[in-house]
């Protein structure tokens, strides 16, 4: 059984088509097979399209007192669902704004309950599609790709089917607005393999149904990103800085490493765990890994700083950045994959 998820704010007709499709479209024995969130809407043309919803066989609606943002809106119903409908192993969320036709939606419902994986559905990002929308995706495409080598061709999408065993996950995001999405997408992209299913996107002149602001959405979302790459670089250069302290000491170059990582390794572990990978799993599994790691480095770094140093003149403490650069992806790979893996026992 699935359900589908709109959150929806400001509505106008487009919803209550979209949901008269879906629930025609939904086999009889999903119930409820459509769960609307009304997230403080105000306008008197979106209350008359929640009073008609009402009217609605196989449709429930939940109501926000005032507007919170829509990842607040979709975490209320995964929580409803995790509490109400224990039958429901997969969750599709959708737009509210008839940019996800119902035979897309169906689809994606479909492959997510049979192959019980993360399901996408992706758009081409054509000439038709807005410019705001193209650029955004490019980038957060990029950025996406950079940070954790999996390339996610819609960064954007608001159509996905989760499975239910994600939901409790994405429901411990800190995050209540567009920023949640992306959010979600890292943790959904973390937990394994994610498909992706091509759709046909319906835009509106300009888009104007969507409550997406460019500028301060936007911003949200990339701060989202930006925290995967800077508290990680923070504490690098707080490594940096005592190898320098430490070689100007008179400490050989494995003293002076060992004595820097040993100083940073605890805050680094705690930075890495709870602000940027915000894993839940055994922490002694995960602080040995990491000391594994951290071993590791060194016996890379002591040769290679030392080589640099004697042979080409190379200060310690550039030998020491260069080699930090190098192993930057190859570290945040083995702990984003091996040490703080979101694994089921999360949950």
């Amino acid at each position: 059984m699935y359900v589908v998820i709109i959150p929806a704010y400001q509505p106008d007709q487009t919803l209550v088509d979209v949901c008269r499709g879906l629930v025609a479209a939904i086999p009889e024995r999903a119930w409820p097979k459509v769960i609307v969130v009304d997230d403080g809407s105000t306008e008197p043309k979106s209350k008359d399209v929640f009073e008609t919803l009402r009217d609605m066989q196989g449709l429930e609606i939940l109501v926000h007192a005032k507007n919170r943002g829509k990842g607040a809106a979709l975490k209320t119903a995964f929580a409803h669902v995790l509490e109400n409908y224990p039958a429901a192993r997969c969750i599709v969320t959708a737009d509210a704004d008839g940019q996800h036709r119902v035979e897309d939606i169906i689809r994606v419902c479909d492959h997510g309950l049979a192959s019980g994986q993360t399901v996408f559905g992706v758009r081409s990002f054509g000439a038709d599609v807005p410019l705001r929308s193209r650029f955004g995706n490019k980038l957060t495409r990029t950025l996406f790709k950079t940070m954790l080598g999996v390339d996610i061709s819609d960064t954007q999408t608001g159509l996905r089917a989760i499975p239910r065993s994600s939901l409790v996950d994405l429901l411990a995001i800190d995050y209540d607005r567009y920023n949640f999405e992306f959010e979600a997408l890292i943790r959904l992209v973390r937990r394994g393999k994610v498909l992706q299913l091509p759709i046909e996107t319906v835009y509106e002149p300009g888009n104007p149904s969507s409550h997406f602001n460019p500028l301060l959405d936007s911003a949200r979302i990339y701060a989202v990103l930006f925290r995967h790459a800077s508290l990680v670089s923070l504490i690098a250069v707080c490594d940096i800085v005592l190898f320098t302290i430490m070689s100007a000491l008179g400490f050989s170059v494995a003293g002076a490493l060992m004595s820097s990582r040993t100083v940073t390794t605890v805050l680094y572990f705690t930075v890495a765990r709870e602000a940027v990978f915000r894993s839940k799993g055994n922490v002694v599994r995960q602080g040995l890994l990491f000391l594994l790691l951290v071993a590791g480095n060194v016996a890379l770094l002591t040769p290679f700083i030392t080589m640099a140093n004697s042979e080409l003149g190379v200060s310690k403490t550039l030998a020491m950045l260069v080699g930090q650069t190098f192993l930057y992806v190859s570290n945040f790979l083995w702990q984003n994959y091996i040490i703080f893996k979101h694994d089921e026992q999360d949950q």
